[in-house]
């Protein structure tokens, strides 16, 4: 999925086009920058410094990204009105830089895009509600809902934390201290508005309300907004794990209640998803849940395809491949659930049989 100019495309499944009308041959910043983090994870550090040549490069004069990119780094075709702003997709392309620092030591690279990284973190620092301090209204993860979500809220956050980062290897202490500040701000504003004691977990979104369960909220963990352990994550992700589990010998999570999109029969509540089973076991392995996790990461393992791809989604009564075959993030959530689940056990002393 990687090319030598630094794109790194969603699927190069062509067969999609007869679905769906279009193909993921595209570079999503989300999904392409969740991949870096993975490959950045294995020390192919090469890969990812050309991939943030490439979408450092493609940014608007405003400083955020757009809907998503032909590998040539031309604006891809979209749907929607134009601009199409996704913000999670901004702040995770600085949450990525990050983790290719932690993981490379390569502070060159970050100097060389320093100028790029101000203007994402100045845009996302800007784009935001006066009262709230999240994030204006833009497109959800899912391409469905204008709205402010907590996933887009906690990208943003996890985006000017790395900022703050970034800006004290460069030696800018203030904007280290502007960025932290406001990263605080968002933070307190997805504690504030967007989890509902009530319900004892967090919102899809606000603006408008919108509480229904929604996988996206996985990422309350994997942004590091709180810890695993704080009972408001803990609410939300057992609430995902009971609710949006499919009731079938197949199993899986689906992406939310009455998911249509391909769809496999009316008789379920969606199809379930590889990528968002393994942001589950990635967050059981956090919680030290090692037996839970290795069912969920064998879970995916198994509904490969006999060439060992996996698919976006799987059929909820066979286990057969749904969607595009294979799904650069889907691939990209296995190898960070198995480092995770691996590194947890080496530090617990647990063998693979646990």
């Amino acid at each position: 999925m990687c090319s030598e100019n630094g794109a790194i495309i969603a699927s190069s499944d062509s067969e999609i086009a007869r679905v769906g009308g279009d193909t993921y041959d595209y570079v999503w910043p989300r999904d392409a920058s969740w991949c870096a983090i993975a490959l950045d994870q294995c020390g192919n550090h090469e890969m990812t410094r050309r991939f943030f040549n490439f979408i450092f490069k493609v940014i608007t004069d405003k400083g955020y990204l757009l809907h998503k990119y032909y590998p040539t780094g031309l604006f891809g075709s979209t749907w929607h009105p134009v601009p199409f702003i996704q913000i999670d997709q901004s702040g995770i392309v600085l949450h990525a830089l990050w983790n290719f620092y932690q993981t490379s030591g390569d502070i060159e690279l970050v100097a060389s895009h320093w100028p790029r990284v101000l203007k994402i973190a100045t845009f996302l620092a800007n784009w935001r509600d006066k009262t709230s301090k999240l994030p204006l209204p833009s497109w959800d993860l899912w391409e469905e809902r204008k709205n402010t979500t907590t996933y887009s809220a906690a990208a943003v956050y996890a985006g000017l934390r790395a900022a703050s980062e970034l800006a004290t290897l460069v030696g800018l202490e203030d904007y280290s201290s502007k960025f932290d500040q406001i990263a605080n701000e968002v933070k307190d504003g997805i504690l504030k508005y967007l989890y509902d004691p009530r319900l004892g977990r967090f919102l899809r979104s606000i603006n408008p309300r919108d509480e229904a369960l929604d996988a996206s909220l996985l990422a309350i963990n994997d942004f590091h907004v709180l810890p695993a352990q704080d009972s408001r994550v803990m609410g939300t992700i057992d609430a995902i794990e009971k609710e949006l589990w499919i009731k079938t010998d197949i199993g899986g999570i689906t992406r939310y209640l009455g998911d249509r999109y391909l769809r496999v029969s009316p008789e379920i509540i969606g199809n379930p998803w590889i990528l968002t089973t393994l942001y589950l076991a990635m967050y059981r392995t956090d919680m030290g849940d090692l037996a839970r996790a290795k069912q969920l990461i064998e879970w995916a393992a198994d509904r490969a395809s006999s060439t060992r791809l996996l698919s976006e989604q799987v059929n909820a009564f066979d286990g057969s491949p749904v969607g595009v075959l294979p799904l650069a993030w889907s691939h990209a959530a296995y190898v960070l659930a198995v480092k995770r689940f691996v590194a947890r056990l080496s530090a617990t002393g647990h063998s693979w049989d646990i």
